[in-house]
């Protein structure tokens, strides 16, 4: 059984890789030029539209804009306690994936997981109910590493 710690740093890390690559297209090009697209839309209606009700918006579509944009900057800082770091203990065996955390221990079939993405870092195991597990690449052995390719590719 592997022990599995993410850190703080860790988590914020892996959710600001995971914002702008994980969803569908349209979600992925909303989140990378959608800021900006706002931000530009405003200056626009501020500067060069002569209606003083649009002009009085671009304000409020400005710093929501600029929200937007800085998102994956805002959120750990916002919901500091959807990062904090935790430990479990990670067996995979053929037919399942063995949990343990503290006195807690889960066992999941592979048919739980809807599933499974192989980043530079780590894999990312998700839940029919979108519930995602990460596992870092560096703190999981070689076999374990080579049992998740083989057992879960038939997800």
């Amino acid at each position: 059984m592997s022990t599995i710690t993410l850190t703080k740093a860790e988590r914020i890390s892996i959710y600001r890789n995971n914002y702008y690559k994980v969803g569908k297209p349209y979600l992925k090009i909303m989140r990378r030029f959608g800021g900006p697209f706002i931000i530009a839309l405003s200056l626009y209606n501020y500067y060069f539209v002569e209606s003083s009700f649009i002009q009085s918006l671009s304000g409020f579509t400005l710093v929501f804009g600029i929200y937007y944009t800085l998102k994956p900057i805002i959120i750990p800082f916002l919901k500091p306690r959807m990062f904090e770091g935790y430990t479990f203990q990670f067996q995979i065996t053929p037919d399942k994936i063995i949990l343990q955390e503290d006195d807690a221990v889960s066992e999941l079939e592979h048919q739980f997981f809807k599933s499974v993405q192989q980043n530079e870092t780590h894999y990312a195991l998700r839940t029919s109910k979108n519930e995602v597990l990460h596992l870092p690449k560096a703190q999981i052995t070689s076999q374990e590493a080579s049992q998740l390719n083989l057992s879960l590719i038939h997800i």
